[in-house]
């Protein structure tokens, strides 16, 4: 499993500039402290409920939680996604999560809707690493990988 995951995460394959009509999101601080303590919280227990234990990282710029059995979890909240299945035709993870997915073990990404009711998760591995330009109500062509629901698992 090892040698498929790094087979299929090879980073360094990535060009070392993107073009600039690729943007990126400045980290945004209050939308931060809105979210992120508590959709921490929530992502453990739900990990919890299913029998992997995680914690929290003491690095607040590193990667949200570890999970001794596995490796990291990283978990974002969609506000735009308010209530019922995930509404849209794929998963959008920003760009800035690359430095995640090129950790030394795989990273498990969960995304909660904004009532921090429902999630959908995908593996790292399984992540297309072209970025995509994406308008959205933050900005304009935003770089995102571009995840297929075939790709992820919902839950609530």
């Amino acid at each position: 499993m090892a040698a498929s995951r790094k087979a299929l995460v090879n980073v360094f394959t990535l060009p070392m500039s993107l073009p600039r009509w690729l943007a990126m999101k400045q980290f945004d601080p209050a939308l931060h402290e809105q979210f992120d303590a508590l959709a921490k919280r929530k992502a453990m227990r739900w990990l919890a409920r299913h029998g992997i234990h995680a914690i929290e990282n003491p690095d607040r710029f590193g990667v949200d939680l570890i999970v001794p059995t596995f490796g990291y979890c990283e978990v974002e909240v969609k506000a735009g996604w308010k209530h019922g299945q995930f509404p849209f035709p794929s998963l959008h993870l920003p760009y800035r999560k690359l430095k995640f997915i090129k950790l030394d073990q795989p990273t498990m990404f969960i995304v909660w809707n904004a009532g921090l009711d429902r999630l959908i998760w995908v593996e790292d591995w399984a992540i297309n690493l072209e970025p995509v330009a994406i308008n959205n109500r933050l900005m304009d062509r935003e770089k995102f990988f571009d995840i297929p629901l075939t790709a992820c698992q919902q839950c609530s």
